[in-house]
């Protein structure tokens, strides 16, 4: 039996502030809340076993984008991927060409440098287009651990 739209709207008993607001979202679901217009479509909505109905039917693509939406969000990630990496020219050895070749190879923070055994080390130094010797000779772990303040 379908319930009236007063009805709807009204706070559930022992419902909390949040649940009732949250309850007004088609994501409800998604926070574990039931999504208080159910009833009223519960034809019309397709239901996956054991998963929310409305979180496994909404994905977002490129094209529900809007450009600057697109690109409000690359500048986003940017922006958060920036204030994640270090400066790895502070370590002797590391120019800015070399700082973007460890980019490239996923080495962007001091922590990560100063968690290498010497087996990733050896293997970094394999893997570099020139000056191979420069992590073991100029210790960056050493350096890396330094610069973050941690005992060697």
């Amino acid at each position: 039996m379908m319930q009236s739209l007063p009805s709807l709207l009204a706070p559930q008993k022992g419902e909390t502030v949040i649940d009732y607001w949250v309850s007004m979202s088609p994501a409800a679901p998604i926070f574990g809340v039931e999504w208080r217009f159910s009833s009223l479509f519960k034809e019309t909505m397709p239901k996956a076993a054991g998963t929310p109905a409305m979180a496994s039917s909404v994905v977002l693509t490129e094209g529900d984008m809007h450009d600057e939406d697109l690109e409000e969000a690359e500048e986003e990630a940017q922006a958060i991927e920036a204030a994640a990496m270090d400066d790895l020219t502070a370590l002797k050895g590391v120019g800015p060409k070399m700082a973007a070749e460890l980019n490239a190879m996923g080495l962007t923070t001091f922590a990560q440098l100063a968690e290498m055994t010497e087996a990733n080390i050896l293997d970094l130094s394999e893997k570099l287009s020139a000056f191979r010797d420069r992590p073991v000779r100029d210790d960056w772990v050493g350096q890396a651990r330094a610069l973050m303040g941690a005992p060697e």
